[in-house]
């Protein structure tokens, strides 16, 4: 063989083994056949020079969807190299323990406050705050927004002040009704009054109002 190299292989009688022998192509290897066994032997040519690096593969994230808790991750490749892209499925994971419900407040735990200079919309945040309404002319509107947007619980307390010169007017948004009596106007510079949900969408007014 080429080079001076050295094969040897060990078979049982009656096999037949098949040799591939790299090398010159004619060379002629020299096989000693110690057994009753049948060799067969191939020559083959040089290895070729080796090739040019083929392009880079470009990937690319497609979609990440979320799957149903509990099945399996998986990933589809999509396109032909060099540019394919992946896309995922992640299953959800299992729903967390329920959490605990916080710790009652007192009358002692001081309100907070939430000081308004113009027209406002009440948000989820303003429950249990007062909000204090002030401007030196310019008539102030507090709107109490459909429950399909803001989901204030019912039995939600709300204090309004009116601390400036200006009107003061609570209203409802389109759907909410908010009642009061004589009116739904804080009479008076410092005037002040509570909303109370009394039911969905269904508002009491109370306090120092005016019509």
């Amino acid at each position: 063989m080429a080079g001076g190299n050295e094969v040897s292989v060990s078979v049982g009688a009656g096999n037949t083994i098949t040799v591939a022998v790299a090398g010159s192509t004619g060379t002629t290897p020299t096989i000693t056949n110690g057994g009753t066994a049948t060799v067969t032997v191939t020559s083959v040519g040089d290895r070729g020079p080796q090739g040019d690096a083929g392009p880079a593969t470009t990937l690319a994230i497609g979609t990440v969807t979320t799957g149903e808790p509990g099945s399996s991750a998986s990933a589809a490749l999509v396109g032909s190299p060099p540019a394919q892209t992946l896309s995922l499925t992640i299953p959800r994971g299992d729903a967390g323990a329920a959490g605990t419900n916080g710790t009652n407040g007192t009358f002692a735990d001081a309100q907070q406050i939430n000081a308004r200079t113009a027209s406002y919309t009440l948000a989820i945040s303003d429950a249990g705050k007062l909000i204090t309404a002030s401007h030196a002319s310019t008539a102030i509107t507090i709107t109490v927004p459909a429950g399909s947007s803001v989901a204030f619980p019912v039995g939600t307390h709300i204090d309004i002040a009116r601390l400036g010169v200006a009107e003061v007017t609570i209203v409802g948004a389109s759907g909410v009704t908010v009642n009061g009596t004589p009116g739904l106007k804080l009479r008076a510079q410092y005037s002040a009054a509570t909303l109370i949900g009394v039911a969905a969408d269904s508002w009491l007014l109370v306090g120092d109002l005016s019509a």
